[in-house]
């Protein structure tokens, strides 16, 4: 708990009275994706963190010698047909599919998996498949005001 952000212990918060008894997980998408997982016993298990979209767009422009900077782009073709299309096309895409693929492995491994979708760049984000997963926009928020309110009588 004590190199955790408050962010994600925010996040977690947000959903520990959630759909309890269920394993959850939250992809926070913003300037990092950070995934967080509450199994269904109540207990944080842990997560990752990667970088988010912009992120990733700078990261070729600042460790490459000639790839320029790009700005975000989500109505991107798959197929890149110039330099500037291909770093557009692999930024999103490959962000998508990360995300995808991530949450594919947790819900293998717990098959009652709830997913919860935050973050400034979720609006980026679409499913295919959307039974069990949730966009809640204000989720740091909902978990600063839960831990609140498990702690107003020590206040």
């Amino acid at each position: 708990p004590e190199t955790l952000g408050i962010d994600r212990l925010c996040n977690i918060g947000g959903i520990a009275m959630k759909n309890q008894g269920m394993s959850r997980l939250i992809v926070d998408l913003g300037t990092c994706i950070k995934f967080d997982f509450l199994g269904a016993n109540q207990v944080y298990e842990g997560g990752s963190i990667s970088p988010g979209l912009n992120m990733r767009a700078k990261a070729l422009n600042a460790f490459t010698a000639k790839l320029p900077l790009v700005p975000l782009s989500v109505s991107t073709k798959l197929t890149g047909k110039s330099t500037r299309e291909s770093i557009e096309s692999g930024v999103f895409h490959g962000w998508v599919a990360e995300i995808s693929q991530m949450i594919q492995y947790y819900q293998t491994q717990f098959p009652d998996l709830v997913v919860y979708l935050t973050g400034g760049d979720a609006q980026y984000f679409d499913f295919d498949q959307k039974s069990n997963i949730f966009v809640l926009e204000h989720l740091t928020l909902e978990g600063i005001l839960e831990i609140y309110r498990l702690n107003e009588d020590s206040l």
